[in-house]
């Protein structure tokens, strides 16, 4: 899997941007903070749970999660995110993070974690990515362990946000750098997938919110 350039930055404020969009940092940094505590408590977090991240960001989610896991290894794409992670969580030991190369998460050890989760990933993600992942996730669980995702299609809270990255695709049309906008998928599409990679669909946890998905794949 080529790592191109587009997800590595020169400023805080380019990472932000790429992080947040329009959200003002505050807003932020309280979304992450409160996707960590909604984390813990629908995983039941208890400090004994190994887990891993896909999409460390700058380390928000990770930080917060630390005194709730007994591990937890994050991984990203972007060396620009990865070293600001390590800066934000250099105080929780118990934290590793590791590079995304060729192989999507083959590089951590199989039949390890109790969960895994991804936030804001998988909607910039094309449909076979999703699968390569989510295969990943399959070989690194427990049978009876989680992975938590979100994927989006064009709603009644996203289209706003459809019309506005179809009009930067078309200043530019080019398929690499259209890597970093948002790819729209149904959620019919999400389940099928979830099933090839051999994992549960748990539909009495799926979310939903006006084109938002939270979705839930468990080991068999």
């Amino acid at each position: 899997m080529p790592q191109p350039k587009q997800w590595e930055y020169d400023t805080s404020e380019a990472m932000q941007r790429a992080l947040a969009g329009n959200w003002s940092r505050e807003v932020y940094l309280r979304h992450r903070v409160e996707l960590a505590e909604d984390l813990a408590a629908l995983l039941e977090l208890d400090g004994t749970q190994q887990g891993f991240e896909i999409g460390s960001g700058e380390g928000i989610v990770a930080r917060a999660l630390a005194d709730h896991c007994r591990s937890l290894d994050c991984t990203d794409i972007s060396r620009t995110f990865l070293e600001a992670a390590k800066s934000t969580c250099r105080d929780c030991a118990n934290v590793r993070f590791h590079p995304i190369e060729a192989d999507f998460l083959d590089f951590l050890p199989p039949d390890q974690y109790d969960f895994g989760y991804s936030s804001n990933v998988f909607v910039h993600l094309n449909a076979y990515d999703i699968y390569f992942y989510l295969c990943s996730a399959r070989r690194l669980l427990r049978p009876g362990g989680i992975f938590v995702f979100n994927v989006a299609e064009i709603g009644e809270s996203t289209r706003e946000m459809f019309h506005s990255q179809a009009r930067v695709y078309r200043g530019h049309q080019d398929p690499v750098r259209a890597r970093g906008l948002m790819n729209w998928h149904g959620i019919d599409l999400i389940r099928q997938l979830v099933e090839e990679a051999d994992l549960t669909f748990d539909q009495s946890a799926l979310r939903s919110s006006g084109g938002h998905f939270r979705v839930i794949a468990v080991r068999p």
